[in-house]
């Protein structure tokens, strides 16, 4: 039967109480993730998809989320399959300004599967998805697009790194760096200090390697 579905107290576009319930469950599960409790990841998937109609949006929406999960384990090859199906599933839905997470889970889905795509050696198309993941934080609005727009720099700087294109790496981090900067995020600030070590100590600058440890 379909009682007890949340899709049946859902409004259109990510609107409406049950959608407002998954995406609070959403942000416990990110922040699982965030910990690297993926099998808390997994029991909490398992849990909601029980409780949403399959075939429906908000199944679509919440399954493929383990692209993350799967990108965490090092599998590429399901991160990029399922990634790439959230972030399909994903991009017509209106996020509610309650989802308690500071950024929007499209553009870091899209750079995730960017690096993963990386990691499989295939830096050009890495590149492209990279690319689409900064032009869709860009175009976010406040506070989540900024933020968005900062993660999806820092991967893209990672991606160039991996590449052994160290003056790309340091090009995008300094950008990461001045959005950082703009809206006060000490969080990237940092971070965009550490991956500008990490580039000098890779260009043998003296001291570089001291700094990055001193920065974690």
């Amino acid at each position: 039967g379909t009682a007890g579905y949340l899709d049946d107290e859902a409004g259109e576009d990510g609107a409406g109480p049950g959608w407002e319930r998954v995406w609070s469950v959403y942000g416990l599960w990110a922040s699982f993730l965030i910990q690297r409790e993926l099998g808390q990841c997994d029991a909490l998937t398992r849990d909601t998809l029980a409780r949403v109609r399959p075939g429906g949006p908000m199944h679509a929406a919440f399954a493929p989320g383990s692209g993350f999960v799967s990108f965490f384990r090092g599998d590429t090859v399901a991160a990029r399959r399922d990634l790439a199906a959230y972030a399909a599933a994903i991009e017509p839905l209106e996020l509610p300004a309650s989802l308690p997470i500071p950024n929007h889970p499209l553009p870091i889905a899209i750079c995730h599967q960017a690096y993963a795509e990386a990691l499989a050696g295939e830096l050009e198309l890495a590149r492209v998805t990279s690319e689409r993941a900064i032009t869709v934080a860009e175009a976010l609005p406040f506070p989540r697009g900024p933020f968005s727009h900062c993660y999806v720099l820092a991967v893209r700087a990672a991606i160039e790194f991996l590449a052994s294109d160290v003056p790309g790496a340091l090009q995008f981090s300094t950008v990461q760096a001045d959005v950082a900067k703009r809206h006060g995020y000490t969080m990237w600030i940092l971070i965009s200090e550490l991956q500008s070590a990490m580039v000098e100590d890779a260009l043998r600058v003296d001291g570089a390697a001291a700094r990055g440890v001193e920065i974690m």
